[in-house]
């Protein structure tokens, strides 16, 4: 990237920052069919005044990081409880949960990334618990699922 370019991507990354809505984002990590929806679509939306700046945003959907610290950054109402990964040097496949709680509800969501090297990342909240322990369970439990499937 040229320096211009990377001043336009901190300038794109602050903008998410500052105009993240919270309340918006957790009514989308709380929806049962969500495990089909995108966390990066979900954060675009939330960070959005209007449909053109959402359509503007989208543009840039490739510039957001897929990594496990992403919604941490937007918002310290979040904390990373838990991190389980797996890489398959076969496929080129990387594969993480990362359990969240939230102080504002009082939930630890099961936020999946799996990105592979000649596609595009999935990034998305495959479950919500009340319980921390239920929740790093389901974690631990969905990857030796995956890791099954992949083997």
């Amino acid at each position: 990237m040229k320096k211009t370019d990377w001043k336009e991507l901190e300038d794109f990354m602050s903008y998410l920052k500052n105009n993240f809505n919270l309340e918006t984002f957790i009514k989308f990590l709380d929806l049962k069919h969500n495990t089909k929806s995108s966390l990066i679509d979900n954060i675009l939306l939330c960070c959005s005044k209007n449909k053109s700046d959402y359509k503007k945003l989208l543009k840039k959907k490739n510039w957001i990081p897929h990594d496990d610290d992403l919604i941490t950054w937007l918002s310290d109402n979040f904390k990373e409880e838990k991190v389980i990964s797996s890489f398959n040097h076969d496929e080129l496949l990387y594969y993480s949960l990362t359990v969240y709680s939230s102080k504002v509800n009082k939930k630890y969501y099961v936020i999946a990334n799996h990105h592979h090297t000649f596609d595009e990342s999935r990034y998305n909240c495959l479950k919500n618990f009340k319980d921390k322990k239920l929740a790093i369970n389901f974690a631990k439990n969905k990857m030796k699922e995956i890791k099954s499937l992949s083997a």
